[in-house]
């Protein structure tokens, strides 16, 4: 994470913008950059662009941003939230952008991680997105840890979409992979998944299936071959569906 106080832009050895803090995990650094964007759009004219970073702890920090476009005298404005404790981390993003012209915009999402032991977690997401008149609205749960030597985990997510009134369902998916196990040369790896999905049209259960699969995967240790070496690997599925209308 970078962490800064008093920073000050340049131009031309003038002082042009100042900051009295700014703050940003290192991957993040790309996608929010340090000072605003200037550019001109096509439909909205000139545009202004930036996000404002704020710093509370370092378990809590986030930006404001807000976006100006001066065709329509057009704002839209937000913000990023960022809490990290030893076993939770939130993430809240939250967009707003009413249009003079064209759609309106607004968008949500937060996640949420706890973890509830070492080997076990929790997280659940939340994703909705309304852009003019068509709505979006997404949320979703996963449990994964450990089952002795297994991998395990149970998800579930159900999406809404107001065009059509369309509901989709995924409870539950469920998985188990195996640990590795070396037999000879050869290491292999099971893998167990169940999973149901339904759809909903207009308030009416449309289509509704079930998967059944069984994998197992493997590779081979390494060939050398003068100089090249090689590594082969292989995988086998059995898969079983059923459907229901």
């Amino acid at each position: 994470m970078i962490v800064a106080f008093g920073l000050t832009g340049r131009l031309a050895g003038v002082a042009a913008v100042w900051l009295p803090v700014y703050v940003q995990p290192l991957e993040e650094t790309v996608s929010s950059p340090l000072f605003p964007a200037v550019g001109k759009d096509a439909l909205r004219g000139w545009f202004f662009k930036w996000n404002v970073p704020y710093f509370l702890s370092e378990s809590l920090y986030g930006s404001i941003f807000f976006d100006v476009f001066t065709r329509y005298r057009e704002i839209a404005g937000g913000l990023q939230l960022e809490s990290e404790t030893e076993r939770q981390r939130t993430r809240l993003h939250l967009y707003a952008f009413p249009a003079v012209v064209g759609d309106d915009i607004l968008q949500l999402t937060a996640d949420h991680r706890l973890t509830l032991s070492p080997n076990w977690a929790a997280n659940a997401s939340l994703d909705y997105d309304r852009t003019g008149a068509a709505s979006s609205l997404a949320y979703s749960g996963l449990l994964e840890g450990q089952l002795g030597a297994w991998s395990f985990s149970a998800a579930a997510q159900r999406s809404w979409k107001e065009e059509g009134d369309v509901i989709t369902q995924q409870l539950p998916d469920l998985s188990l992979i195996g640990p590795s196990t070396l037999v000879g040369t050869v290491t292999l790896r099971p893998r167990l998944q169940a999973g149901w999905v339904q759809e909903w049209r207009e308030g009416v259960l449309a289509s509704q299936a079930g998967r059944w699969r069984a994998s197992l995967s493997g590779s081979i240790a390494a060939l050398t071959l003068g100089r090249a070496a090689i590594s082969p690997s292989f995988s086998a599925d059995v898969v079983r569906y059923s459907t229901a209308d």
